[in-house]
């Protein structure tokens, strides 16, 4: 636990992390337009900070959020406002987000043998795609501890 502690608050390692995991979503053509890792910048962070883009988005902690944003919400009680009524409603209800978690936590287990290790939905955020209206985009925060995974994993998860 001590060493995963040390490597979860190691903000240049976090920075790498995230770079790579960028560089392998850019590349898969399943999850290149579908996942956005928020871009960090290494000329303004330590070891002690990381510096890196802000996303405005519904995390996907945000159950009732989520399911206004991606067109679930079919109650007709009265609801308290949310962050997800600044946003249109988007494309593909929570299937979509679903489909996206299983695909980009499937590629970084069989694919890439590089998986998040704190993938709680505090850490995911779902906004609108900025480039493709009407369509969604998933964000993956906090690269703090990434493990390998190995052939013998695969095989058994598979």
């Amino acid at each position: 636990i001590n060493d995963h502690l040390r490597r979860e608050l190691d903000f240049e390692s976090e920075a790498r992390n995230a770079v790579r995991t960028a560089e392998f979503v850019a590349k898969e053509p399943r999850l290149a337009d579908r996942v956005y890792i928020p871009k960090v910048y290494p000329e303004l962070s330590t070891k002690k900070v990381m510096v890196a883009e802000w996303i405005d988005g519904v995390r996907l902690s945000d159950r009732r959020g989520i399911e206004r944003l991606m067109g679930d919400d079919a109650s007709a009680e009265p609801r308290a406002p949310s962050l997800a009524d600044r946003f249109p409603t988007l494309k593909g209800g929570s299937k979509w987000v679903m489909q996206t978690m299983v695909d980009l936590f499937s590629a970084q287990i069989f694919d890439w043998s590089w998986v998040h290790c704190d993938p709680h939905p505090g850490n995911i955020i779902v906004r609108p795609h900025p480039a493709k209206a009407g369509q969604a985009q998933f964000v993956l925060l906090d690269h703090g501890l990434y493990v390998r995974v190995s052939p013998r994993f695969q095989q058994q998860y598979a």
